[in-house]
């Protein structure tokens, strides 16, 4: 068989094929090209920043007629997250928690905080871990 004929031989199915080859490439082509792109605007540089003086919020039941005073008031809080993301945060997405549910039967204790961030954030600390609490007003417990 010379050269002539393979190419001229079922010339019109090898033309069909080379074009669906050709329409099936690009359009693979440029679905990797457009994830790239969406994963580019996602991925973005990541940032930290220090929230100073958060206020430490007190979870209580609410039949809980005493009144507390937390030590320190206010936490520092360094958070991790997508530049884009950083720059619209501020305190509202940031919670630091002293739950007082499950407290010890005393007048006097330390509570555990606990962080609550907004989408996208990722904590790097809380100082301090615990605060010290003093209850006011009757029975220790209710």
């Amino acid at each position: 068989m010379d050269v002539y004929s393979l190419v001229i031989r079922n010339f019109w199915w090898k033309i069909t094929s080379v074009l669906v080859a050709t329409v099936l490439w690009v359009a693979v082509w440029g679905g990797v090209i457009e994830q790239s792109r969406e994963d580019d605007l996602g991925r973005g540089p990541m940032a930290t920043f220090v929230f100073e003086d958060v206020p430490i919020t007190v979870l209580k039941r609410a039949s809980e007629t005493n009144q507390f005073l937390i030590e320190p008031a206010f936490a520092r809080v360094k958070v991790k997250a997508k530049t884009h993301i950083l720059e619209e945060t501020d305190l509202s997405s940031i919670r630091v928690v002293a739950d007082l549910f499950k407290r010890p039967m005393t007048n006097r204790f330390r509570a555990s905080l606990e962080l609550e961030l907004g989408d996208g954030l990722a904590a790097e600390f809380v100082e301090p871990r615990e605060v010290s609490v003093q209850v006011f007003g009757g029975n220790p417990r209710r």
